[in-house]
């Protein structure tokens, strides 16, 4: 949260981003005040920002006029541990009647509140601290490290059929019927387009490009994050130096193109936007990603 001193702070600390005069807590870092007020403003406001070098000295200087790179301050924030999900704003009454909507009919309020929510909330949660402890990758992300974070999220996802009913579920109503397929399949590019697995398990990987892009600022440095924490900036050098990694894609640039104006550009310019100006919080973020799940489980019965 924003707050412009907290107790725990000393007067002898510096801003994690600018090195100025440290004056409290802002959305997870110790920061000063001018920087958490450019990183809410740059996370309510969407703002999208570019840098040629993205190198650029991010410092206090009171003689300097005209600030920082804006770009290379943001993702000097998030490296911080600034969280844009931590910036909060007044929700209107017409998105909150547009939340009730998308509720299935089959759900009530008790089941909302006491069942579902809270099992998938504690499941974010352990897939979380789950990622946190097996995958430590940073940096650019390239075809073959694509890959990799699709072979790794679906032994989440087995995991998460096995352990989690409401999951299992949504592939078969005999539960022990989707724990035995998921468990028969221990690749994801095994799963035939009639599978049910398939979809709800790309579906799931889609969502989770879809917090992790949220979680690193995607939205305002233009780049899509895997689940792994590794991601490709939206230009076309970057997109063709990520085909590059793969021997067996012969014209990258060409594979740049055509991503950058279909999927990868989708999940943030789209999805990512219009959950980040929702400002959604953790329960709400739980029921989307439940409900994302139900209706492709929906489909496939």
């Amino acid at each position: 949260m924003f707050s412009s001193r907290n107790p725990s702070t000393s007067d002898d600390q510096f801003c994690s981003v600018c090195m100025d005069k440290a004056e409290g807590y802002h959305f997870g870092a110790v920061s000063c005040a001018a920087c958490g007020a450019f990183f809410r403003r740059s996370v309510s406001d969407q703002k999208v920002y570019s840098c040629s070098t993205r190198q650029c000295h991010v410092r206090y200087e009171h003689h300097r006029r005209g600030g920082a790179c804006r770009f290379c301050r943001f993702a000097k924030c998030i490296a911080a541990g600034m969280m844009p999900q931590e910036v909060r704003a007044k929700r209107s009454t017409q998105f909150s009647k547009c939340s009730i909507r998308v509720l299935p009919p089959s759900f009530g309020r008790k089941a909302v509140g006491n069942s579902v929510v809270e099992t998938m909330i504690g499941l974010r949660r352990e897939i979380s601290i789950r990622r946190m402890n097996t995958q430590e990758r940073r940096g650019k992300a390239s075809f073959n490290t694509w890959k990799q974070s699709l072979e790794e999220e679906f032994i989440v996802f087995r995991q998460l059929v096995a352990t989690c009913p409401l999951v299992s579920t949504l592939i078969s109503d005999d539960i022990e019927v989707a724990m035995r397929m998921s468990q028969e399949m221990t690749h994801w590019d095994q799963l035939d387009g009639n599978s049910p697995i398939r979809d709800l398990f790309l579906t799931f990987y889609l969502m989770e490009m879809v917090w992790a892009t949220l979680a690193g600022g995607g939205v305002q440095l233009d780049r899509l994050y895997l689940p792994d924490g590794t991601h490709t900036d939206f230009s076309e050098i970057a997109l063709m130096a990520f085909f590059r990694d793969n021997d067996s894609i012969r014209h990258p640039q060409l594979s740049a193109v055509l991503n950058t104006s279909k999927f990868f550009a989708r999940v943030v310019q789209s999805l990512t936007r219009t959950l980040q100006a929702a400002h959604i919080d953790e329960t709400e973020g739980a029921l989307v990603f439940y409900l994302t799940l139900h209706q492709i489980g929906l489909k496939k019965h």
